[in-house]
């Protein structure tokens, strides 16, 4: 079995922020206001699961696409 780094598959702040196109401090206030999915945080350090922000853009893109033709 070889060692795969963790960190190398999970999100940081800035990572997100240029997915989203929105400032860091912009994903930071988002976080704490509980519009972002849940995050994995590690000592001080946030990072979010590629998959679980996939899986969150799609959910959001359903729910627009709902709103759009009610």
């Amino acid at each position: 079995m070889q060692w795969v780094p963790v960190l190398d598959h999970l999100l940081t702040t800035a990572d997100l922020a240029r997915i989203l196109g929105i400032s860091p401090s912009g994903v930071r206030s988002a976080r704490h206001e509980g519009r972002l999915p849940p995050a994995v945080v590690i000592g001080r350090r946030v990072y979010w699961r590629p998959s679980t922000i996939e899986r969150w853009l799609r959910e959001r893109e359903r729910a627009d696409g709902e709103t759009r033709q009610a």
